[in-house]
């Protein structure tokens, strides 16, 4: 239906796993910036988020133009926010050696903004929930 009404394309779903014996919702939000023709030319918005046991709430946006990718990663815990900065040389690395093009790498304390809507937070009921 996006395409059929030339809307970018959007997608937003929670996958559930477990940590023990919780499940929690693994947030995903998919959205493509700009239409384009060209595979090379589309670009894309990635936002990752979870909570781990540990490590507190965790989310990451991902912009992905082509095969050039940079990413900000959010944490709420000042230690995870540490240990995230320490391991984004080698993202960069693993990234490089899959053929991406890395750009700006960066991590910063709290959560990003806008906070995702109370109504995708209760994925008990529904995996999927497409909107139009």
């Amino acid at each position: 239906m996006q395409q059929e009404t030339q809307q970018p394309l959007a997608l937003s779903i929670a996958i559930p796993f477990t940590e023990g014996e919780d499940t929690k919702p693994l947030y995903l939000d998919l959205a493509q910036r700009k239409q384009a023709p060209e595979e090379a030319e589309k670009s894309w918005d990635i936002r990752l988020s979870f909570e781990l046991a540990g490590l507190g709430s965790i989310a990451c946006h991902l912009v992905l133009e082509g095969c050039a990718i940079a990413a900000s990663f959010f944490a709420e815990q000042a230690l995870t926010r540490e240990r995230i900065e320490a391991e984004l040389p080698q993202l960069r690395q693993q990234l490089s050696r899959a053929g991406f093009s890395p750009g700006e790498f960066h991590s910063f304390p709290g959560e990003p903004a806008p906070a995702r809507p109370p109504s995708a937070a209760n994925f008990s009921e529904t995996l999927i929930d497409i909107k139009v």
